[in-house]
């Protein structure tokens, strides 16, 4: 029996091949040829596919039942092609929709990317496909799908029309298959499910949580109202079309032999950097990791690099760990803020937090955003809705997309993106180019399986249409990919801190832009003009500069009357010194101990004046005597919680310093050269519920930051107001930065300890909350008005300040003294 299932299977093949002629099965092996049919034709479902001969139409008339007509759709390969993941072929063909006396109701173009997935059978330890034909030599890639919805036309169309109209050069030929809806009348549900075969039964029932066995009357009849037969050509066959067998398997494959699924978690290779945020508070952060590449594949030596970024320039650590094996761990102690994964081998990472007994995952969700394609003869047009007669902000982010093999300068030269801005009218009223940034991106890449190509960082374009602009089109020569927000010009940019600092998960968080979809969307979507863009969390950019301690600390105060308070404040730990901030730099020094010290002197002084400060419990008066090299210099008596004593000139250096208190004190002195913790003496300003303004003179056309630190004395949230007094004009012209001239900043108190205010009884305020004021490059140079207002009851500190950096000049003024022998 079984070589008589081998002559049919054998005669069926030999049908099938028609104009090959006898060479072709003569070709293969015969124990290849037996392995090729033997036990797939049974476990297979037959299929009639159809051919469309060159530049002629493909014609399926339509019932017109249902609301969608189903589209299947094979190209078809040699044999001796490629099969490799990395192989992608895409071909395209035309479709129309006809009404009954053939006028057209819709045309369009539709493209599909294929390749064709092989399976390890684990029964016979053989790859096999899921589409077969009686060929061998010729192999169908994967079946692509495609929805045609037909209820959307005002007359019902009565016939559907294929044509191929492109097709890479190593595919063959392309196949279709066409399916309606059809709906079963009521009173044959009943016995319709009883006329079915038990492998029919499972697969209606396929996506249930239940097997066949145990549906309801209800479920089986909803199985069966709808179901979708196969449309048969018009036409007559080898005059109007062709017909193939297509072969699809319905057992279990096992696994893809080219495509591992990759697990869940971050992933993270030799281009894309991983960031995790990490939550607040104490835990014990635990990762898992796993090569995606085969084991063994890792170069000896290789490690995984930990970089950690917390809230301040002081908070940096790195870690390396060997990537000795497949599979690996590690559990340590981060505090919060950003972790990033550097890895030269392909890996996907899980991140756990553990605290006290939870344990929570933090592996962070891939975003992803659509980005378009656009080329000259399909641009990408986005349209600008109006508030109003406002004008509108628009920007567009252009990312180039970079092949592995070429270098960056020689690939994207000659890419560029073109605009024109659209009025009502429909006309032109303004063109240009959007240049492309050409580094490549570590935290951004395409979420298609081409793991080698990188993306750009996105270069950003700003505009400010006014209500005449209707659209902008975009159109490029290159591999460019596009995407566009919007935002209306009058929203204020909320920002709650420090929970948006580093991608805290927060449901009513507001973007600062809100992304644009192109009006011709559909069209690109159905021309493969479109891709998925992976992003995620950033790390922080450091200066180097600022973390060498070579910057200038400009101080502002705000104009009219105002009030304030002297701070003494915790310093970042991890940062160095500089001479120049030794005179606001304090130390603490024990009471009634001799203790070795520099003094260190800034800018060619040799001689210093430093400052006392103390803080104590009692308010009764109390003696206090200061001794250096064990020679008395100083000696008074204080009263009251806190103050400073201005000391007399002390020789800079070495010295022992011993101060001689009759009350428990705690005293702080600068100019001291030491370790341990530091604090400063900061000037903060009072707010009140008018605010403060301000007077910023900026200096460069580049950005420039400014830093605000704000410390309350409660424990509610505060909210602050700030306004910069600029009305940009319109701009057809597109800028690189655009700068939100109205923010909000919704801040938290901080816990993490108390700063004294001095100069009063008791006062504590919090440990701040930081906050910028970004002044961008779209702002020319010039002076402009910042205010600073609460939106609620304010009783708190405000300081404002920005670090410039770069070596600063710094000018000395020395006196000389009269020379003794």
């Amino acid at each position: 029996m079984r070589t008589l299932g081998y002559l049919i299977s054998f005669g069926l093949l030999a049908l099938s091949l028609g104009g090959l002629g006898h060479w072709a099965w003569r070709t293969l092996d015969k124990n290849e040829l037996a392995a090729y049919l033997s036990g797939r034709i049974e476990k297979a479902r037959p299929s009639s596919a159809y051919l469309p001969y060159a530049d002629r139409w493909l014609e399926f008339p339509l019932s017109g039942k249902g609301s969608n007509v189903h589209i299947i759709s094979n190209a078809s390969v040699h044999r001796s092609a490629s099969f490799s993941e990395d192989v992608i072929w895409w071909y395209a063909f035309r479709y129309q929709l006809l009404d009954s006396k053939g006028e057209l109701l819709h045309e369009g173009d539709y493209h599909h990317r294929t390749r064709v997935t092989r399976y390890r059978d684990p029964r016979h330890d053989r790859v096999v496909t899921r589409t077969f034909l009686l060929d061998p030599l010729v192999v169908p890639t994967d079946s692509r799908l495609m929805v045609v919805p037909i209820r959307d036309h005002q007359r019902r169309p009565a016939r559907l029309r294929l044509r191929v109209s492109h097709t890479d050069a190593a595919l063959r030929d392309v196949m279709f298959r066409v399916y309606e809806q059809e709906s079963l009348a009521a009173h044959k549900l009943a016995y319709r499910w009883q006329r079915l075969s038990e492998p029919q039964k499972e697969l209606l029932a396929r996506g249930n949580i239940y097997g066949a066995d145990l549906l309801r009357g209800a479920e089986k009849s909803n199985l069966l109202s709808q179901r979708w037969r196969p449309a048969g050509p018009a036409g007559i066959e080898h005059s109007g079309y062709r017909t193939r067998k297509l072969y699809v398997l319905q057992e279990t494959l096992g696994e893809p032999v080219d495509e591992q699924a990759i697990p869940y978690g971050l992933y993270v290779d030799r281009n894309t950097n991983g960031v995790i945020p990490l939550p607040e508070g104490p835990a014990t952060i635990h990762l898992q990791w796993l090569a995606v590449d085969k084991p063994g594949s890792a170069p000896a030596g290789e490690q995984i690099l930990l970089r950690w970024y917390g809230r301040n320039l002081g908070q940096r650590s790195e870690t390396r760990v060997a990537l000795t094996a497949p599979e690996g761990q590690l559990e340590a102690a981060f505090a919060e803020g950003l972790l990033e994964v550097v890895s030269a081998q392909p890996i996907v990472l899980r991140a756990f937090a553990a605290d006290n007994d939870t344990t929570q995952e933090i592996t962070p969700d891939p975003l992803r955003l659509r980005a378009y394609y656009p080329d000259s003869s399909l641009p990408v047009t986005f349209l600008v809705d109006h508030v109003g007669q406002q004008a509108t902000p628009v920007r567009i982010d252009v990312r180039a997309v970079l092949s592995p093999t070429a270098a960056t300068a020689e690939e994207t030269a000659g890419q560029t993106a073109h605009y024109e801005i659209v009025g009502r009218n429909g006309k032109v009223i303004s063109s240009g180019t959007l240049q492309p940034d050409l580094t490549p991106s570590r935290y951004e890449r395409l979420s298609s399986t081409e793991r080698d190509v990188r993306l750009s960082e996105p270069a950003h374009h700003y505009f400010l249409f006014d209500h005449d602009v209707a659209a902008i089109r975009l159109h490029a020569s290159g591999r460019l990919l596009m995407t566009a927000y919007s935002r209306p010009f009058d929203l204020v940019r909320e920002l709650h801190l420090p929970e948006d600092v580093f991608g805290m998960k927060r449901e009513e968080r507001q973007p600062a832009w809100f992304v644009l979809r192109p009006a011709n969307e559909q069209e690109l979507l159905m021309n493969l003009r479109s891709e998925h863009v992976v992003l995620q969390d950033r790390p922080p950019t450091d200066d180097p500069q600022l973390l060498a301690g070579q910057y200038d600390w400009e101080e502002y105060q705000p104009d009219g009357p105002w009030r304030g308070r002297y701070l003494l404040i915790p310093r970042e730990a991890g940062l160095p010194v500089r001479d120049e901030a030794r005179v606001a730099l304090y130390h603490e020094l024990p009471a009634n101990q001799d203790v070795a010290a520099v003094l260190r002197d800034f800018a060619g002084h040799r001689e210093l004046r430093p400052t006392l400060i103390f803080e104590r419990e009692s308010e009764q008066p109390a003696s206090v005597s200061l001794l250096v090299d064990g020679s008395p210099v100083y000696e008074t008596s204080i009263i009251g919680r806190r103050g400073e004593l201005r000391l007399p000139v002390v020789a800079a250096g070495q010295r022992r310093i011993l101060i001689r208190s009759s009350v428990a004190t705690r005293w702080f002195m600068n100019f001291l050269d030491t370790d341990g913790p530091a604090f400063l003496r900061r000037l903060a300003l009072q707010i009140g519920s008018g605010g403060l303004e301000f007077h910023y003179l900026k200096r460069s056309p580049d950005q420039e930051v400014l830093t605000a630190r704000f410390y309350q004395s409660g424990k509610q949230r505060m909210r602050l107001r700030v306004d910069i007094d600029h009305l940009p004009d319109s701009r057809l012209v597109p800028a690189g930065d655009w700068t939100f001239i109205q923010r909000t900043y919704d801040l938290r108190p901080e816990d993490n300890g108390r700063v004294s205010v001095l100069n009063t009884r008791a006062a504590t305020v919090d440990d701040g909350q930081r906050f910028f004021l970004p002044l961008g490059s779209d702002l020319p140079p010039g002076s402009y008005r910042i205010r600073i207002r609460p939106l609620q009851d304010a009783d708190g500190y405000l300081v404002l300040y920005r670090l410039v950096p770069g070596q600063q000049r710094v000018r000395a003024f020395l006196r000389e003294h009269a020379y003794v022998d």
